[in-house]
């Protein structure tokens, strides 16, 4: 097993693209695979990744491949996942994203994967306790990485105070979605403990429960959706669009 080559399943999409390059850009060098339903995206992606990692302090690898690369792999990092559309809660896609995540720990079982598996699909959190629940891999390989919530609540307090977010720490626990729990008596300001008062809480709370349904609905393809259901209901026939994706970057994954 190569610690250093890692398998990016649902590479052709904007997390798994996203994921690549920062690896592909970072100072330590990676074996990247990229695999994806859709073999044109992650050309275009890689082709484009080729010419990024003549900047890289490392010297990374970046190349188009199969569920078998994984055979040797030291990481799989899972992004695959249905597309995009309009709602209000992550939990939506469950029960299509479960199917997705079926099959390719099916394929990667079968072909002796052993290494660590890092899970970005959403919803985050009860897929990756099914993964738990049939015992394998081992939970010491398993990963669930969400660490947007905790972004966001430094972002929120960062903007009433004045401050760039880097000089907020803030943590949110609990489920990835409504679950989320924000530590508002963990606050630090420069490594200061800090009381939010009551409006600075509201504040932040109200950005955090309401910026998953705000950004959704910018997505383009979820805007080309209620196009074409507006369009159908007027009699018209649109394209089917289901393959029309644009993931946004909502996890930064460092190995």
């Amino acid at each position: 097993m190569s610690d250093g080559k890692v398998v990016i399943i649902g590479g052709g999409g904007g997390v798994g693209s996203a994921t690549a390059f920062s690896l592909a850009t970072g100072e330590r060098s990676y074996d990247l695979v990229l695999t994806d339903t859709r073999p044109n995206m992650v050309t275009s992606h890689v082709m484009d990744l080729e010419n990024a990692v003549a900047l890289a302090p490392g010297s990374s690898t970046v190349r188009g491949g199969d569920v078998g690369d994984a055979a040797d792999a030291g990481v799989v990092v899972f992004c695959a996942a249905a597309p995009l559309r309009l709602n209000t809660s992550r939990s939506v896609y469950l029960a299509e994203n479960h199917a997705i995540l079926a099959a390719a720990l099916a394929e990667l079982r079968a072909v002796g994967f052993g290494g660590v598996l890092i899970l970005l699909s959403n919803p985050v959190d009860p897929l990756l306790t099914w993964v738990h629940r049939q015992g394998w891999p081992d939970r010491r390989r398993l990963i669930g990485y969400a660490l947007n919530d905790s972004l966001r609540l430094r972002t929120a307090i960062a903007a009433g105070r004045g401050l760039h977010p880097r000089d907020v720490d803030a943590w949110v626990v609990g489920e990835h979605g409504a679950g989320q729990v924000p530590l508002f008596s963990r606050v630090s300001v420069h490594g200061v403990p800090v009381k939010l008062d009551e409006a600075e809480r509201a504040a932040a709370k109200e950005y955090l429960d309401t910026w998953y349904a705000r950004h959704v609905a910018l997505d383009p393809a979820v805007q080309l959706g209620q196009r074409k259901r507006r369009h159908r209901r007027r009699g018209g026939v649109g394209a089917d669009g289901r393959g029309l994706k644009h993931a946004w970057f909502h996890n930064l994954c460092s190995i």
